[in-house]
């Protein structure tokens, strides 16, 4: 699978592994100690455009494993 720029999912990609890091970092981390530096505002608006990933990402899947069966 190749992303092109295209695609405009470089942002996207960026706020999902954002996202993604720093629920790690709250997880796996200390929980009682963890300070997000982020507002809220900046979390959403990061978690809508990574919601474009998660869009696309099945859609991908799903067109490989039909070429491949081709």
């Amino acid at each position: 699978m190749k992303l092109s720029k295209r695609d405009g999912l470089d942002d996207a990609i960026r706020d999902f592994v954002y996202i993604n890091s720093e629920r790690n970092k709250l997880v796996h981390g200390n929980f009682a100690g963890f300070s997000l530096e982020a507002t809220f505002e900046e979390i959403w608006g990061k978690f809508s455009n990574a919601k474009r990933v998660v869009e696309w990402l099945p859609h991908q899947i799903k067109n490989l494993c039909s070429t491949s069966e081709e």
